[in-house]
């Protein structure tokens, strides 16, 4: 190598050493935890919201008789941040502040929440992710409403009355044996709902991209419709009083058709089944 462009190497490499040690003087790179747990009382809290940034959000019943908020954080790029929790007025609020790192708005920590309520309990629940997974398993809820951009939603609750489902990227799982409307939107991925017990209300499940398979007790008294643009569609095991096919897409009623059901995907099947 020449002399002289071995020594403009050198100036350059000296060169960038001093303009980060003058522009980011603070920025150091972490790989670290932390994480903590807090206890909250849980009278008089009739709804629960969490927002994230990305990281894992848990809903579960346990027997004790608080609320226990317990979280992970982790980040590669700034210090990792614990959410902020309030409970005010009846409403417990769990939120992860976005980081700005001056004029740079990335590195954002992974933070992971698990809220544990008493199972006797059945509040509000609204959780609302940028990137991530949302499970929640209790014995009852009032209502859930569930949004996250990219992750999937799980979600195992006996009895509820309201469920509200909304994904970008993902898949959406669902179980219930007591529910009454129910909304599932995904743009791209797939949704599985049992629901095993009386329809009584509205059904609504929506795929872009994706599959839809719902199953519903025999003796439903239901009227349904199940369409895809371009994908197989049916019913099976459902005792209905009507049905036509026309145009992929097939209409029916079972029984009294008192509750309604609806399935529809651009790209993908769509079925209708029973699960007795």
């Amino acid at each position: 190598m020449r002399p002289v462009a071995a020594a403009a190497i050198v100036l350059s490499v000296i060169a960038v050493s001093l303009l980060g040690s003058f522009i980011l003087p603070s920025y150091h790179p972490y790989s670290y935890d932390i994480s903590g747990t807090r206890a909250i009382n849980s009278t008089g809290v009739s709804s629960i919201s969490i927002g994230d940034t990305a990281g894992t959000v848990t809903v579960n019943s346990w027997n004790g008789s608080q609320i226990l908020v317990s979280y992970v954080s982790t980040s590669y790029i700034t210090s990792p941040q614990a959410p902020s929790i309030s409970a005010n007025d009846g409403a417990l609020s769990i939120n992860v502040p976005s980081p700005s790192l001056g004029f740079f708005s990335f590195g954002n920590p992974t933070v992971n929440i698990n809220v544990a309520i008493p199972s006797s309990m059945a509040d509000q629940i609204d959780v609302r992710l940028v990137a991530g997974d949302i499970l929640v398993h209790l014995n009852s809820a009032a209502s859930v409403y569930l949004t996250t951009t990219t992750g999937n939603i799980n979600v195992n609750v006996s009895y509820l009355p309201q469920a509200t489902f909304d994904v970008t990227t993902g898949n959406i799982q669902f179980w219930s044996r007591a529910t009454k409307d129910v909304y599932a939107s995904v743009v791209t991925g797939d949704i599985s709902a049992n629901l095993d017990g009386p329809l009584l209300g509205n059904y609504v499940f929506k795929a872009t991209t994706g599959n839809i398979n719902v199953l519903i007790p025999a003796d439903s008294s239901v009227s349904f419709s199940i369409s895809s643009s371009a994908g197989g569609i049916g019913v099976t095991g459902i005792p209905y009083n009507t049905i036509t096919n026309n145009n992929q897409q097939i209409n029916g009623v079972a029984g009294s058709g008192m509750a309604s059901l609806s399935e529809s995907t651009t790209t993908g099947n769509a079925f209708l089944k029973t699960n007795s």
